[in-house]
């Protein structure tokens, strides 16, 4: 399986289209963080350019900046997967997405330290690929501080998933980038950088039954 993976394109997910950094794959997977401040017609937009990607699956997890996916009723295109705390499986391969990260001031999606352990504990056994807004203690979570922001609960409940071949997230803009430790692949694709310009780019991984091949976007 070929999977795009962008995150955190805050507003700019035209630009990649004319920087050319988008080639054709089987998945799409964006990671939140489609727009800047929430606002409902630039996630409009996002929606519209998303469902009109040629790419056979799209899937979507909203991230602390996407406030419009806390509405109950929010509106998406039928020909993508918004994944808030729920699992699809496309193609035999098992995917679950959730857009919650560490309390912090009054962004959406966010959950109180005791709710953290309970919540990553419904990440199904099985599930193949997590697709996450923030990332896990220690995968790619250091900030422009030098400080660690990632979740403890989600680094030990990584460690209990047996089938799991990769975490996709973005939301720490200076993580950029990838890392495997102890078999598990985890990848950050922030678009946008620490100034919130998009400047980085999206990785392009190959998905097989025994290996995970990540390679960056440059454009073509």
């Amino acid at each position: 399986m070929k999977i795009i993976h962008i995150s955190d394109t805050h507003g700019y997910h035209r630009e990649l289209e004319r920087q050319k950094k988008i080639p054709l794959a089987d998945v799409i997977i964006h990671s939140g963080d489609v727009c800047d401040r929430g606002n409902d017609e630039q996630v409009k937009d996002f929606l519209n350019w998303f469902s009109e990607l040629p790419h056979k699956h799209k899937i979507l997890v909203p991230g602390n900046h996407d406030f419009y996916f806390e509405e109950k009723n929010f509106y998406a295109p039928d020909n993508l997967h918004v994944l808030i705390g729920q699992g699809v499986e496309l193609d035999d391969v098992k995917f679950y997405g959730s857009p919650f990260t560490v309390q912090e001031f009054s962004w959406a999606f966010q959950f109180f330290q005791h709710n953290q352990e309970v919540h990553w504990k419904e990440v199904p056994d099985d599930t193949n690929v997590l697709i996450t807004h923030g990332g896990a203690y220690r995968g790619l979570d250091l900030d422009s501080m030098n400080l660690r922001t990632g979740d403890k609960y989600l680094k030990d409940r990584l460690a209990e998933l047996a089938s799991l071949k990769l975490h996709l997230h973005g939301h720490i803009h200076a993580a950029h980038g990838m890392q495997n430790v102890n078999g598990l692949t985890t990848i950050n694709s922030a678009i946008a950088d620490e100034k919130y310009k998009p400047t980085q780019n999206p990785h392009f991984v190959i998905l097989e039954e025994n290996t995970v091949m990540v390679k960056e976007v440059i454009g073509y």
